[in-house]
Formats: structure tokens, sequence, C-alpha cells
């Protein structure tokens, strides 16, 4: 007889969820708290092949339907509850800077696609300084429910070929429901070895990736099925099972406090904390000296594993709403107060919201009406999470409505001087405005608000790429021709050579490629990356510079500060770099980097929640000490002589001592460092005065 109740997998869903919440509230108390989640990919991969085992061995067959209703009625409701509470919860907590994300990942989580949604942004550089959304913990549960369509139809599948060898040889119910199992092993041997070999690949390959993939996971569920298959309830070999279960405790706990986000995962190394849950599994209930099974039945620990669906659902919003508060991770008291409280409103999800549903008699007799409602619950969600986007369309169309209100940043005189009324001292490029005025681009826009290149691919070309395709911006027909090289941080500045150049008979050429300044030097960033190949790029970047026959080149970075060998290094790598292209005759800007706050603070999330008054999210003008490899890209160009100019930057965002988050009503920053394309639009002034005499010059 085998237990419906097993407590030792109760406790491992305590230990998971508690695991991946502390995780969640700070990284460096538990390191590797996030291989909760694999524990529960296997403890849920066991109990559903279970499930769909003793159904085919009580009536003969199995329904994939019934299978998926009572699927729905498990997940749905409180997941469905979850995202309809914390969208409405966001509109008045999160800046708007943060809706279009916000409306992507709740639509992504309705749908069961949110894996996916992360996956996408993990390589999408433009978005990797996105601030979490209280959704992002999704991405499990969309894996397992990817897994709960196409796993039950591995069962199905099995008890066909069973079916098929039984009508050609006759046999009774016990050799059937053998063979039912032996089907379904060779097929789930088949998914889980295909899908650990991938997870491997992909994992050396592309790990931020990897980490959301459905095929480089579906192994870890698929162990707990090919345990259900054979493995019942053991009750011989007590003291090895006693010592099983202890280790396999254990050592999950290890792995939550040995592991790190530097290590790559899931993969070879995920293999460990997988095993290690099966063994507790395979353990079953153990008794004696030795044995956690007393400290697995406590009650705290049975009833935290019961609510632990609903607590891994709502504690990740209650985290990311308190950080939205505070502006912080929570301190050890705050921390207890946020897990207490997770506890709480999970505990009030499992009676009142879960568990009716779940045990609905009504429901349970017709999958078809369940299914009915999962379609209508899916809408809700759904539909509630378009909420945000509709808001933020909404501020766009009175942004433009407004456009004759907003106040741009004045413009320089023929004479190389600013406008009367205005305050022209050098360091007082242009002046910030605090007050109510319509700020562009819209508070919702902020973050997506970077240059668009029509027919070109990715711009910047991501870091994993082979090459780095040129990208030509503005009027391909132009007579002279300006190449813009770099990384991200060289692409923002497109509109502003667009704007001051592209007029003037000007070709505009971008290659670029994220997170890889033109520097044939390597960073550590490159080593601990797997699959970033920027060093290794540059010479490709440099022939296809050359191959466009430049009238002049514009070189910029952001300023790094991980050079393998320090500064001294990333000199020289940059003086190397202007020795090879001074051979195209082509003069050669050096281009300062923007400035940034030295707290990496995401200022469109502080500009949206600033108000009418953003000075709050001014930052003070940076100095030497945060210069980074600023300061060698200047060291390079002094040295290459007259080939190469250096022009700084700081005087176009900063005054003396400030740099403003909003200077003539225009966000100037749409993360933590890079410039929105509507603020950029506005420098052609500097670009005019300060690189364009350099380039002229030359001719």
């Amino acid at each position: 007889m085998v237990r419906k109740y097993r407590g030792e997998i109760q406790a491992l869903r305590t230990i998971a969820v508690l695991a991946v919440v502390i995780y969640h509230i700070n990284p460096n108390w538990l390191p590797g708290g996030f291989i909760g989640v694999d524990v529960f990919f296997v403890i849920s991969g066991y109990l559903i092949t279970t499930g769909l085992l003793r159904r085919v061995a009580e009536h003969g067959r199995i329904s994939a339907a019934d299978f998926w209703a009572n699927r729905a009625r498990r997940i749905l409701p409180a997941a469905t509850l979850t995202i309809i509470t914390v969208t409405i919860a966001s509109l008045f907590i999160l800046p708007r800077s943060q809706f279009p994300t916000l409306s992507l990942q709740a639509v992504a989580s309705g749908f069961y696609i949110q894996n996916y949604a992360l996956a996408r942004q993990s390589v999408d550089y433009l978005a990797a300084d996105t601030a979490p959304t209280p959704f992002q913990h999704f991405w499990s549960l969309s894996i397992e429910e990817q897994f709960y369509i196409f796993w039950p139809m591995l069962v199905v599948a099995a008890w066909h070929i069973a079916q098929r060898i039984r009508w050609a040889s006759p046999t009774d119910d016990i050799r059937h429901r053998r063979r039912v199992r032996v089907a379904a092993t060779v097929l789930f041997f088949a998914v889980v070895g295909g899908s650990f070999a991938y997870s491997v690949y992909i994992t050396a390959h592309n790990p931020t990736s990897a980490y959301f993939y459905t095929l480089s996971r579906v192994w870890e569920l698929g162990v707990g099925g090919i345990l259900a298959v054979y493995l019942g309830d053991p009750v011989k070999f007590p003291r090895t099972r006693k010592w099983l279960a202890l280790t396999g405790t254990l050592t999950i706990l290890a792995c939550a406090f040995a592991y790190s986000g530097d290590i790559p995962f899931p993969g070879l190394t995920a293999l460990v904390p997988v095993a290690a849950t099966a063994a507790v599994i395979t353990a079953g209930h153990t008794t004696g000296w030795g044995s956690p099974q007393r400290i697995f039945e406590l009650w705290p620990v049975q009833r935290i594993g019961d609510w632990s669906y609903s607590m891994y659902l709502w504690h990740f919003p209650i985290i990311v709403f308190f950080e939205a508060l505070a502006g912080r991770k929570a301190t050890v008291l705050e921390a207890v107060i946020i897990v207490l409280a997770s506890i709480l409103i999970a505990g009030f999800s499992f009676y009142l919201f879960e568990k009716p549903i779940l045990h609905s008699p009504t429901m349970r007799r017709s999958s078809p009406l369940t299914l009915a409602g999962a379609l209508v619950a899916v809408t809700a969600a759904v539909g509630i999470g378009t909420v945000p986007h509709a808001l933020v369309k909404m501020d766009e169309a009175k942004a433009a409505a407004a456009e004759a209100q907003v106040f741009d940043p004045p413009e320089l005189t023929a004479a190389g001087e600013f406008g009367p009324g205005f305050k022209s001292l050098r360091t007082t490029m242009y002046e910030p405005v605090y007050q109510a005025q319509p700020i562009k681009p819209g508070l919702g826009s902020i973050s997506e608000n970077h240059p668009t290149f029509d027919g070109c691919g990715d711009v910047p070309a991501l870091g994993t790429s082979a090459n780095t395709p040129p990208c030509t911006a503005g009027d391909s027909s132009g007579t002279k021709t300006l190449v813009v090289a770099g990384d991200s941080h060289a692409v923002q500045w497109v509109p502003a050579f667009e704007e001051a150049l592209g007029r003037q008979g000007w070709k505009i050429v971008v290659i670029a490629r994220e997170n890889c300044p033109l520097n044939p030097q390597p960073r550590t960033f490159e080593q601990q990356e797997s699959g970033f190949v920027c060093s290794q790029a540059v010479p490709d970047m440099l022939t296809s510079i050359q191959k466009q026959k430049p009238d002049a080149i514009v070189i910029t970075n952001r300023r790094y500060d991980d050079f393998a060998g320090g500064q001294s290094n990333a000199q020289r790598g940059y003086e190397e770099v202007f020795e090879q292209l001074s051979d195209t005759g082509a003069k050669i800007i050096a281009l300062g980097d923007s400035p940034e706050a030295a707290n990496e603070e995401n200022m469109a999330d502080c500009v949206a929640a600033a108000g009418d008054d953003t000075s709050a999210c001014d930052f003070p003008r940076p100095g030497q000490a945060e210069e980074k490899s600023n300061r060698a890209l200047r060291g390079a160009a002094d040295k290459a002589g007259d080939s190469v100019d250096y022009a700084d930057t700081l005087d176009a965002f900063c005054t003396d001592t400030t740099c403003p988050a909003v200077i003539g009503s225009r966000a100037v920053y749409r993360d933590s460092n890079h410039i929105t394309a509507e603020y950029a639009t506005t420098l052609d002034s500097y670009i005019s005065r300060d690189v364009v005499p350099l380039i002229t010059t030359a001719e």
C-alpha cells in the first residue's frame, strides 16, 4: 500500500520554499538558495507521474483531459488571484517606468511562458538593467505547466504501446500494467537523457538563458518521474534508507550554502541537489536515531509544506514591493517579517481560495467545466495584466498632445554661444528644470527609449555572436562616412550625430558590440560570462571599420574598471586600436563616456517615482576617481598625437557639481548608465561645438 500523504515530501517542500525565499530576500545570506526550485522540480515530477500511473493501475487507462483538469484546479486559482492582485497593487507601488515590463511579464505569467520572457530579457542587453518585476518567479511555474502538457502524453503513449502488445498477445492486467511501466521507463529515459545533454551543452555556451529554458530543466522533473515508475513506498532496508534520507537532506542544505550565482547552472552542477532530493524521496518514511523524520513531521514543517505553493506565489511580490518602497534590501528583522507575512498570506490563500476550489465536488465531477473555468481564469489574469501597458500608452498620448509645452535645451547661436536668458558658463551646458512640465519620453517609456535602426539586426550586436555586422543609420547615400564604434554607450550617441551631421552629407555607420569595448585586452567579465567573445572580436571589428573607408571615426565605451591587468593594459589596448586605425587616414575621435551615478541607481525608476521635483535623482559630477577606463582612453589618445583627439562629454550632462536626471524636461537616463534617445537628440549642439570642429579640422 502506497501512502498518499508523504511527510518527508512536505518537509522537502518546506526546505525548498524557505531556501528560495531567503535567497530572494538577500542572496548573500543563502547564495545557493535558488536550488530550492530544483527540489520542487523533482518532487513535482515524482508526484505527477505517481498519480498518472495510479490511474492506469486503477482504471486501465488514462484521460489526459482529466489530468489537465486536475492540474488546473490545483494551479490556476491561487496563481490567478496572485496575478490580478499583484498587478493592481503594482499600479500604486511601482514606478511607471516599470509598467511595460510589468505588463509583459504579467501576461507571460498568465499564459505560463514567463520563463521564455525572462530568457529573452537575459540576452537582451538593452533590458539588462531592468528591475525585477513581482512576477519574475513565475518562470519555474511556467516550466512545470509546460511539463504538465506533454508528460502525460508520454504515459498515454506508453499505455498505447502496452495495449498493442496486449492485443497481439493477450495477457492479464498485471502484465499489462508492467508493460506500461517498461514502456514509460524507456520514453522517460529518452526525454531525460536528451534534456540533460542539452542542459550541459547550453549551460556551457549560454548559461544566462539556459537557466530559464524548459528543455534544459525537463530532466529534473523527469528524474522524479523515473523514481515514480518503480519506487512505490519503500519499507525494506530501514537503516540504509535512514542514512540516505539524512545524507540527502544535508546535501540539499550544503548546496544552498555552498552554491552561488557565479557557478554554471543548471547543467552538471544541478545533478547534486537533484540527486539529493531523489535520495530523500527514495528513502521514504524513516525511523530511529539519525533519522530526520521527527523534524520532518513537526507541525510547522508540515504546514509550510502544505502552503508552499501559495507561499512561493506570494513571497516575491512582497519582497519587490518592500524594496520599491524602502529603496533598499531588507534588514534581518524586516526579513523575518517578510517571511512571516508570506506564511500568513499563504495560509489564508490556501484555506480560503486554493483548497475550496481544489476539492469542489462540482469541479471534480466535470472536467469540461473545470477546463472552461481555467480558460476564464487565464483570460482574467491576462486581461488585468495588460492594464499597465494601457496606462503607458495613455501617458504617451498625453505627452504627444503636450508636445508644444516641452522645454528643449537651448541651441547654440551662430557665434557658438548660448542664446539670451540662458546661463552660458562652460560647465552649465543645459539648465536643469525642476517643475511640473511634461517629461519626454513618457514616464512609462523611459526605460525603452533607446536608438532603433531599420533594416539592421541587433545593434549593438550580442556579445556572444560570431561577428559584429555594421549598421548604416540615417542617410545611406551620404558622401562622407562617420563610423561610430564601441559598445552600447557608442550606440547611444548615434541620434546626436544624426542630428548634427545627418543633413550635412554624412553617412553614419555603427559598429558596436554589447558590453564589449573596442579594446583587445580581455576583461574579467568576459572571462566569467561563458560565450562572450569581446577581445577576440576586436580584429573583426577593426577590419569592418577599415572596409567602410571612413572620413572620421568616433570610439567610445562605458567606463569599465575590470580590465585584466588593470588600466595600464586598458590604455595599451586602446593604443593598439588607434595605431591600426591610423592607416585609414580618418580623423579619430576618442569620445569620453557619459557620467553615471556611483550607486548605479536606475534613473528611469527614480524619475518616474519622483513626481514634479526630480532633483532627488540628481547625482554628483564624477571626479577622476570614477573615470576608470575613460582615463585609459584619454591617455591613449594623448599618446597617439595629432591623429587622435579626445573629447570630454561631462559638460553635456553636468554643471560644476551636479548631473541632473532631467534637463530641459528631457529624461537624461533610461537606466543606471545609458542615456535616452530623446536626450541624445538634443546633444547636437554639443556635437556641433566640441566634436565637429575636430573632424572638419582634419579635412
